[in-house]
């Protein structure tokens, strides 16, 4: 008995471990895609993207996802979220876009500003 609850507990703990380790490794993973400014993808897949005054970000970045633009699309609204583009609205609009772009050069072209590091 002693031993089937041992073997039950070290299956669960090694499980909880490998879930722990799988979520690290995505969210860092999506972190350094948010944040590098990396193109998404080298063959340079274009679209057009139609921005209009009820577009909300998640609506844009679901359709950026859609085309290849971007390869996730929770890191073009991190990105928004933590950065000084989030003072800034979606300018209306339409882009012309690729996936040879990085996250900070779209956000750049649909609000309009430069992002300023300092």
């Amino acid at each position: 008995m002693k031993q089937q609850m041992n073997k039950k507990f070290w299956r669960t703990f090694g499980t909880v471990i490998v879930t722990v380790i799988l979520i690290f490794l995505w969210m860092s993973q999506l972190a350094y895609y948010s944040f590098s400014n990396i193109a998404y993808d080298d063959k340079k897949t274009t679209a057009t993207v139609q921005i209009t005054n009820d577009t909300t970000l998640d609506e844009l970045s679901e359709q950026l996802k859609e085309e290849n633009i971007i390869g996730s699309s929770y890191a073009l609204v991190i990105r928004y979220y933590c950065s000084e583009y989030q003072n800034y609205e979606l300018c209306p609009g339409t882009y012309h876009v690729s996936s040879g772009m990085g996250i900070d050069d779209l956000l750049e072209q649909f609000t309009g500003r430069e992002y300023d590091s300092r």
